[in-house]
Order: C-alpha cells, then structure tokens, then sequence
C-alpha cells in the first residue's frame, strides 16, 4: 500500500471522528427541557375576530367592538389541535384569551410535530364541548350577556411551525339582529317611549367538532323558541333558523300611549350564519320594516336591502273600535284627566266661551250627523300630554261604540231599549273609525247618505233593572267582537257613579250563523267571562263618568245632575242653531244612545277624545 493510500485512509477516519464528534456535542447539548431539543417548537396561539365594518351601538365600556374585532380579555376558546392526516396533539386545549391582543395562554406543553408535519388547528369560543348544546342568552341588554351569545369558531389548516404564535381568526356561528324603532310616524310630540324590546326566535343549537377526521363543524337546526330581550339600535344574537311559520321570528315591543307592537317575520325567512340583520320597524298608521342583509365581518356595503321586508300583521288592537277612545276626559288645559271620580274633567261650551269645544273639533256640519272626515289640515290637539293624534269625535265616530240614535220620544232607541231586539240579527247606525280605507268609506251599497257603513249585530235580552246589556257586533268581519254596556253603582250619585263599555275580538261569526251566535251569546253573559282589558288580544275597557253639564255656563265638573248623567259632546251640529250632539247616558233612567236635544250646546259638557288614526 503507498503512502497516498494511507494519507486517504486517515482522511476519512478523520471524517468520521468528526461527525462523531458533533452527535456527541449534541447529545451532550440534550438537558431534561424539552423546549432546547433540537427540533422542538412549541405551538403558540392568538386570536381575533373577522373585523366587522357595520357599527352599532352597544351599553358598557366596549362600545361598538365588542367580540366585533377581537375577543375579550378573559374569554375562554377550545382549541382542536391535530397532525395533517395523523394524530390528535390536543382534543380540546383549554385556552384562556390574555390581554387585549388576542394572546391566547393554556396549561402544559404542547409542541409541533418533530418530523415538520403540518398541523390542523380548530377552535371555539366560548369554550364548550364537542356536541353540546348551545344557547344565546334570554336578556342580552348587557355586554357580558351578548359577548356569551355569540359562539365563534375558526378552521386554520396546515400550519408549519414557527416560533411567532399562529393567529386563529374566527367568525360567527350565529346571526346578528340590530332593531331600530321609529315612531315619528305617529306625529307625537315629544316622541314616545320606546320600552320592553324583544325578539322571539328559536335560542338553542347543537354543534359538534371533529374528534376523529379533518371534518369541519356541524351545526343543528335551533329549537326551543323563546324572548329575548334586547336594546333599540343595539345587537342580539340568534342561531341560525329558518321560519317555518309566520311569528316564528317576532319582533315585539311597547309604545307608550299606544301600546304593544309586533311584527311576524313570514314563513320561509333565513337568518344565517356569520350574517348581520338591521331592521328599522316604522310606527304610524301602518306599520312598515325595512332591513339590510351585510356580511358580519368586512363589508362596508350591504349585500342586499329591502324595504318593506313583508307585509306586518296589524296590531290586534287596532280592529277594535274601542281602543281609539281616549281613557280620560280633558281638562281645560288639554292635558288628560285621570281622578277617577265623577268629577273627571272640564266642561266645555260647544262654541263659545272661555274654552269652546268647537276649537279642537270639526267646522259645524247642520245635516244630519253625516260629517265624518277629519278637517284639512285636522284640528287636533297639539299640546299638554296630548301630543297630535288626538280630536273630539264625530258622531259617525260615537256609533262605532254607542249603536243607537235618539229619533223622537215615540222613537227612543238605545242601547238599553226594546227597540234593538234581542236574539236576532239587527242593522246597526252607519259607523266609522280609524280612518282607514275598510272603516271609513261608503262600500256602495250601504247608507251612502251617511258615508259611515253598516254593520250587523246580534244583542242579549234586557232585563229592566240588571244595568247591563251584551252584544256581538261587526259580525262578519275582521273587526267581529263581543261588547258589554254595564252601568257602575245605578242610581247613586256618588263618586264612583260610571258606565263601562268593555270590548274583546273575536272570531268572526257570519250572520247567518245563528246557532254560533247564541252560542256566543251564552258564553259572554256567563258571570265567569273574562272582559279585563289585554291589548294584545285586542280586549279594551273604557270607563265614562257621569259628570253632568254646566247648566248655563262652561265651569269645573261637577256640574248639573253629577252623579247621574253623562252628556258628551260630538263635532256635529243641528239644524236648531241651539241644539248640538252629544253620546248621552243616564245613571237613574236606563238609556244610552246618540242624541241632539233640547239641553243645547250653550251647556257646558265633557269632551273624550278620539285618536286620529
């Protein structure tokens, strides 16, 4: 062998003590921490939110950005962590949201593959189980509430390893809601209170997570419908449903000196995941919706806008001729009064005086009681607690409520009287109320001299000395309801001396249908019937007073025969410039009816206002 060949020979064994040399330096490098082997990369995590663009207004310090832009120091996510087509590394890892940058921080160690496989990353928030079930909370009026509602998930696939923390961005499960409520339509000055807002929808849903694929999230379809009570202009949260039915999803709330309000979302509306819904729901003489449909994060404009998003069921209430009467007479300052007693609000002259009727009434109308239009523009009261819906009633208005009309002594019709027949079906005075187009106008065929139009009704006998007599009116129609006419403490004169009309809708029963209406009839003169006043149901009480008359002059209540009689004044004159109408009822002879007599509108009398729509 030459010496080039041994030169070679001791080259490459010094090649390998050197490679030796260097397994040995790194083994001898090895300690018992894990986080300094060679190869060995700890997964470190953040989070965020898909970034919405569309503000809304929520209470509490965090403003518009809550779980908007990020999540909340403090909030909890499951983290799903596995092997690209191998194995689970965590499942779950509870992770808790530190600070305000998304840094998310767990217990133990948990590193990324040795070999460089890729990771799978699934997550959650707020933290719960694989197929458990979720549901939003029933009062999200606060933040700490919403922030709970609003389920989050994120899928961040094939993950290398890295030393920075890999950021989860996660978007949203559920659909948010944001309802605006506008009641200018209702020409109220100051505008109304707007209170108990609440959504209807279906709250719970399960989810389930992958444990054993790469498979995404599955989600069920929500159930358990529920209220939830939330903040106008601000956000709800609902799982994503569809409606299967008209009021599945309803929007609900209150008005003050209205009353409760409710639109249906019809059958076949989609809320869908990661989506915002904005409706405006606009209160006046209708009730209109219109909405806009935006991606929850990172869209400035809307994907898709409606207006008059569906046609809204008119509030019960509305068909009830009762509930356009005020609950209280006035006073000469305008403002409702509300002592319950006989001495209940001013008496006014009808068109003179310090404070004449005629000025928050109708021009004088002299031919028969025909005038039912409001005046253009319409003389309603405009100040005091009022508002600008209010005005003194015409007698087409009056009929809606007191079906009878005061003719001759030979000719007494009133409610109380024989002439309505009991047990039959009977024409009642031509009618108007609301000023809509169903109620208003003339169909044609009825009484066109008058313009009201006419409805049939079917009474209960009248038992001289019972005070009380029913009635199921409008038959046939929408606006089909049972009546009760009851004179409180008959024949006293004291304070608590009243008539009380109570009202409740029902189903229509067609004239014809003699057997359902005594049927009827049995039911609502039975002593157990429920006639307590429930707007909802389109059930309205109204008490009127027997305040009596100023005899020659407008005064204060109580005035002549208080106690005993209750004179209330129409818009409508008389052919007689002396004489006026007005709904009369006594308290010591049983009569009720519309009528214009001899006891003028030189008398002062009490006014009960009507709404104007």
């Amino acid at each position: 062998m030459s010496a080039n060949d041994l030169k070679k020979i001791d080259m490459k064994i010094k090649n390998i003590l050197s490679i030796i040399a260097v397994i040995l330096m790194a083994v001898g490098c090895t300690s018992d921490d894990g986080s300094q082997q060679a190869g060995r990369v700890p997964i470190r995590l953040s989070a965020t939110v898909e970034s919405s663009k569309v503000s809304h207004t929520r209470a509490g310090t965090t403003g518009s950005t809550t779980q908007d832009t990020e999540l909340l120091d403090g909030q909890t996510v499951a983290a799903y962590i596995k092997e690209k087509d191998g194995d689970w590394i965590a499942n779950p890892l509870a992770c808790t949201v530190s600070g305000t940058d998304g840094d998310l921080t767990y217990s133990g160690n948990y590193n990324y593959p040795m070999d460089g496989t890729p990771v799978t990353i699934y997550a959650v928030h707020p933290s719960i189980a694989s197929a458990a079930t979720f549901t939003v909370s029933a009062d999200q009026t606060t933040d700490d509430n919403y922030a709970a509602s609003d389920l989050c998930y994120c899928k961040s696939a094939d993950k290398n390893r890295q030393e920075a923390a890999h950021t989860l961005t996660f978007s949203h499960v559920m659909s948010k809601i944001i309802v605006n409520v506008d009641v200018s339509g209702l020409g109220i000055t100051p505008a109304p209170a707007v209170t108990n807002l609440k959504l209807k929808a279906k709250t719970q849903a399960t989810i389930t997570y992958p444990t054993g694929s790469d498979s995404d999230y599955s989600l069920s379809e929500a159930s358990t419908p529920g209220y939830i009570a939330l903040t106008p202009g601000a956000a709800a949260i609902i799982p994503p449903q569809t409606t299967a039915a008209a009021g599945d999803v309803r929007i609900a709330f209150d008005v003050a000196g209205i009353g409760p309000i409710a639109y249906d979302f019809p059958a076949g509306t989609e809320f869908t995941p990661n989506t915002q819904y904005t409706f405006t729901v606009k209160v006046g003489t209708t009730i209109t919706v219109t909405s806009s449909i935006n991606p929850w994060g990172g869209s400035d404009t809307p994907e898709n806008t409606y207006t008059g998003y569906a046609t809204p069921t008119e509030p019960k209430y509305m068909k009830n001729p009762l509930w356009y009467v005020a609950e209280y007479n006035i006073n000469s300052d305008l403002t409702f009064n509300t002592t319950n007693s006989t001495s209940q609000g001013y008496l006014f002259q009808w068109d003179s005086g310090t404070y004449p009727a005629m000025n928050i009434g109708f021009t004088a109308n002299t031919t028969g009681y025909d005038g039912y239009l409001l005046p253009s523009p319409a003389k309603t009261v405009s100040n005091g607690e009022l508002g600008a819906t209010w005005h003194m009633p015409t007698v087409m208005e009056w009929l809606s409520i007191i079906p009878a009309v005061y003719v001759s002594s030979s000719n007494y019709a009133h409610v109380f009287g024989t002439q309505i027949s009991a047990g039959t079906v009977v024409n009642d005075p031509p009618c108007t109320f609301g000023y809509n187009n169903d109620t208003k106008y003339s169909n044609g065929t009825d009484n066109t001299s008058n313009m009201g139009i006419v409805y049939q009704s079917y009474w209960s006998s009248y038992t001289a000395g019972s005070h009380v007599r029913y009635a199921i009116r409008f038959l046939g129609t929408d606006y089909c309801s049972v009546w009760k006419y009851e004179y409180a403490d008959y024949g006293s004169s004291s304070t608590t001396s009243r008539l009380v009309i109570s009202s409740r809708l029902i189903n229509p029963i067609a004239a014809t249908n003699t057997t359902a209406l005594a049927d009827m009839m049995t039911t609502i003169t039975n002593g157990s019937y429920d006639w307590s006043e429930n707007e909802t149901i389109g059930a309205i009480q109204r008490t009127f007073y027997t305040v009596g008359y100023a005899a020659s002059s407008v005064g204060n209540a109580p005035g002549k025969d208080s106690g005993s009689r209750g004179l209330y004044w129409a818009s409508l004159g008389d052919a007689n410039p002396s004489y006026a109408w007005n709904m009369t009822f006594g308290n010591t002879t049983d009569y009720l009816c519309m009528r214009s007599d001899s006891e003028g509108r030189y008398n002062g009398r009490p006014i009960r206002l009507f709404r104007d729509n």
